[in-house]
């Protein structure tokens, strides 16, 4: 498979926080399409079986030309990682799938953007966190900045792998949300 120079710092980024697999990103890199209009969607399609079981996907990354294109390949190829465990197994979508990609975002962004950059390309998320009084949307964004400020200091990913829906509920059950206040 022939890299393009921005293909492989997105790859050394994935091999520099311990996510890469190769038999993962061979299979990404042939199922990709590479959206070079900005109009066009950026997205990942999930084809499945008749009984929910997720056969695979396809996913529809930028032509990485800037640090906004970076970034939502990070995103994209960290969900794709999720989904490619995922194959052959009955699917369903959980809000903890939102945590590695979201995570892997902030600590590229932490590590090569200047603050003015980040400031401007993440702004909308901390928007959303400000709006939100949803607790289950509270407590993933705390878990990324746990995930990206342990990274930053210790250079070791903690991936939630036995943070599940269920501990969310219960956690929802006992929290108090904005308006309660």
């Amino acid at each position: 498979m022939k890299l393009k120079k921005k293909d492989k710092d997105l790859i050394n980024y994935f091999k520099l926080v311990g996510v890469y697999d190769e038999d993962v990103f061979n299979y990404i890199y042939n199922h990709i399409v590479n959206i070079k209009n900005k109009s066009e969607a950026i997205y990942l399609d999930k084809d499945y079986y008749k009984d929910n079981k997720l056969i695979g996907f396809t996913i529809n990354a930028p032509v990485i030309k800037n640090n906004e294109d970076m970034l939502k390949s990070i995103y994209l190829f960290a969900k794709a990682i999720i989904l490619y465990k995922k194959i052959n197994k009955v699917y369903n979508e959980e809000i903890t799938d939102e945590i590695l990609p979201l995570s892997l975002v902030k600590i590229y962004a932490e590590l090569y953007l200047s603050h003015n950059t980040k400031k401007k390309i993440l702004s909308y998320e901390y928007d959303k966190l400000n709006e939100s009084d949803d607790i289950s949307y509270l407590l993933a964004y705390d878990l990324q900045y746990g995930i990206t400020d342990n990274f930053l200091k210790t250079g070791i990913l903690l991936i939630p792998n036995t943070f599940y829906v269920d501990d969310v509920n219960a956690l929802k059950g006992n929290c108090l949300l904005k308006k309660d206040f």
